[in-house]
This record gives structure tokens, sequence and C-alpha cells, in this order.
């Protein structure tokens, strides 16, 4: 999820870097570490690039190999590249093209039950988000900030439930804050008046997200990497 949003984010800001330095669009490469205690188990990066953005895991065992997604002249395409290779084909051990006309009705039919307005009951509560992890999340997918450190088991108790507070949907109205209803199942509410609210279910939302992210290649690009990571041995840290 967090990784998803980074690339949209990313792919944003990549409107804006065409006609840039490509020294600048490096500049905006995003960084997040991921540990456990003070080690550290994974990093990534992902940065706008001239027509889209690229993606890569920051990892020693397996050097500069990076997932580019294209969006061009109303095309998608993506495309692995190993900068440890020469031969062209082993430099670039996988690409796809996307069709946008089939891509596209499958978010739509998706995202279409989201955007349908809901009655809710005007005592009816929902489970707040704290601040801190509204922070943390933000602070994640943000481009603006360069570098984000992230210790799961710090990262987990942020997410222990017994610790938010429930409130009245109606009082979340304007607020712009993130909050869940535990029933039919887990979902974002978002209110849009004083009886009506937009729901989008997790599990939804997770169907979306790995539904995209398969097109775009980071599947291909994982099960890459992790081919790499093996052939080259153990990780010393």
């Amino acid at each position: 999820m967090y990784l998803t949003s980074n690339a949209s984010t990313a792919i944003a800001s990549a409107q804006s870097t065409k006609g840039r330095p490509v020294k600048q669009i490096i500049s905006d490469r995003k960084e997040v570490s991921i540990s456990v205690g003070r080690k550290p188990v994974l990093g990534y990066y992902v940065a706008p690039s001239v027509d889209g953005m690229v993606f890569g895991i920051i990892d020693p065992r397996v050097g500069d190999v990076h997932l580019t997604i294209l969006w061009k002249d109303g095309k998608l395409g993506s495309h692995i590249t190993d900068n440890r290779k020469f031969e062209k084909h082993e430099k670039y051990p996988w690409d796809t093209h996307i069709n946008p006309k089939l891509l596209v009705p499958k978010v739509q039919r998706i995202m279409a039950r989201w955007v349908r307005p809901k009655r809710y009951h005007p005592a009816r509560k929902a489970w707040l988000l704290p601040r801190h992890l509204e922070k943390k999340l933000g602070e994640i997918g943000s481009l603006s900030e360069r570098k984000t450190a992230i210790e799961v088991n710090a990262f987990v108790k942020l997410w222990e439930i017994r610790h938010w507070k429930k409130v009245p949907i109606k009082s979340l109205l304007g607020k712009g804050r993130l909050a869940f209803v535990d029933s039919p199942s887990w979902s974002f509410v978002i209110p849009i008046s004083d009886s009506h609210m937009l729901i989008i279910p997790w599990g939804s939302m997770a169907r979306l997200q790995t539904m995209v992210a398969r097109a775009y290649g980071f599947e291909r690009y994982f099960e890459y990497v992790a081919s790499e990571s093996v052939s080259s041995g153990p990780r010393t840290i």
C-alpha cells in the first residue's frame, strides 16, 4: 500500500519534471528505510523521471536495479533496468506495454462503488487515526520528505486500535482526518454531509493497488530482485 502511495506521488511530480536537467530530476529521489530495532531490513526509493517514475530497492546485494514506468503520448509502459549488466538483453531483462483502454475500465469499476454516497445514522461513530500515525503516513507518501525511516515495531504499535478514539462520523465533516468503520467490513469513511458519507473498503482498495502494481510490473520487478539477491549470496550489513 505504502509503496504504491509513493508511486502515485511520484507520478504527479513527474509531470512537472519535463524539460528539467537530469541532475535536478535525480535530486527528487525519495528514500524510505525500514528497520527492526536497529537492524535495517529493507530500503527503497522512488523518483519522478521525464515521462514517468523510477522505483528501486536499496540493497547492496542487488545494486542499481530499478523499475521504470513511462507515460507518454497516451501510452503506458514499464521495464526493468539492471545497470550491473552490459549486454542489452541482460541490462533490460523485462519490459511490457499497458493498454490504458483495458486497464482504466477495471480501475473505474472498482472505484465506482466508492463514489456512491451512503446514508449514516447521526450517532454512528468511527475509529479516528491518531495524528502521529496520520503524520507518519503522510511522511511516507511525501516526496518533499527526502528520507523517511520506519521502525517496524514502533510503526505496528501505532496501528493498535485500542489506543485509538471513536468519534461521531458527523464530527469529522470537513476536517480532512482519516477514520475507519469496522462493519460490515473495515473501511475508510469520508463524511460529505450531515447525513451521507463515502465508504472505501480496505479490501477493495488493496485489490485495486495490487492490480495496478501488477500491471505496472512491480510483481515482476520484485521477482527479479529476489532471484538476483539469491544468486548474489548472503547479505552482510
